[in-house]
């Protein structure tokens, strides 16, 4: 979701451009359900990049722990891997992200094959991608399977980044400046899924607001991506049967982006958005 209608595809000199070296920025978001294994990361990566040339990453529920934060930052591996153990290291990665409105892709393996380039020796395996983008991850040390965000953002376009903030295990900010002083508040969000954790869900819920609210007060384009563990579309439609059922707790973070003015972005390029 969010604030400025033409925040994605502007082109070079229109108000809101959010481009750099005269092309289009392209933002997708994946619940990944899962970045723990290596292969996984690597492929992932490339086909973020060489194929679909993303500029901007928001992934959630990456299952991490926050002592990883740093070593999924690092492009460096740690363990050594065989030569045997290296060529399974892709053929068993599954990437299934059907469910994903922004990223659509089909990994098999003339996929990874083609993309990835792999050592013959028996040399540690590295994090490749960390010299294309520039990552930020957080994960959780408690219930960490139910949680873990991460960006990455290309590395030209980083060096825009003067800010970040976290929550942990659940939310990344960053705050890039851009010419002609445009300024682009990102947020990746993992609400929690389980019914249980309202508490949680109501502190989030509240850090987001307070996130949105200071970046619209500076003049911030605001872009909240990830996995909000709530439909919209449910949402609306328990809105419009005129229903007394109460809302469930999970629709609260949707109701608040939408009285902050964010819109889903999905909506607005499918359909078109016109500004009131």
């Amino acid at each position: 979701m969010n604030n400025t209608p033409n925040i994605i595809g502007a082109k070079e000199g229109r108000p809101y451009s959010l481009t750099y070296k005269e092309q289009l920025l392209k933002i997708g978001t994946l619940n990944v359900k899962g970045f723990n294994a290596l292969g996984k990361q690597l492929i992932s990566f490339s086909i973020f990049r060489m194929e679909h040339h993303l500029d901007i990453i928001g992934l959630t529920e990456t299952k991490t722990k926050k002592n990883e934060n740093k070593i999924l930052s690092k492009t460096k591996n740690t363990k050594k891997i065989d030569k045997k153990n290296k060529k399974n290291i892709y053929k068993n990665t599954n990437i299934n992200i059907d469910n994903n409105k922004d990223i659509f892709f089909e990994l098999n393996d003339k996929t990874s094959e083609h993309n990835i380039e792999k050592k013959d020796d028996d040399s540690i395996l590295e994090r490749d991608f960390n010299n294309f983008y520039s990552t930020w991850w957080s994960g959780k040390n408690e219930h960490y399977q139910e949680a873990g965000v991460g960006l990455a953002i290309k590395k030209e376009l980083a060096k825009r980044v003067y800010r970040t903030e976290f929550i942990d295990g659940r939310a990344i900010l960053a705050d890039l400046q851009l010419k002609q002083n445009v300024k682009i508040r990102i947020i990746v969000l993992y609400m929690p899924a389980d019914p249980k954790q309202i508490n949680e869900r109501i502190s989030i819920t509240n850090q987001i607001e307070s996130w949105i609210k200071n970046g619209l007060k500076d003049n911030k384009s605001i872009i909240v991506m990830g996995d909000f563990n709530a439909d919209p579309d449910k949402l609306d439609k328990i809105i419009n049967s005129n229903s007394n059922k109460k809302l469930e707790d999970k629709y609260k973070i949707i109701l608040s982006l939408r009285s902050l003015g964010m819109f889903d972005s999905q909506i607005g390029i499918n359909q078109g958005y016109n500004q009131t």
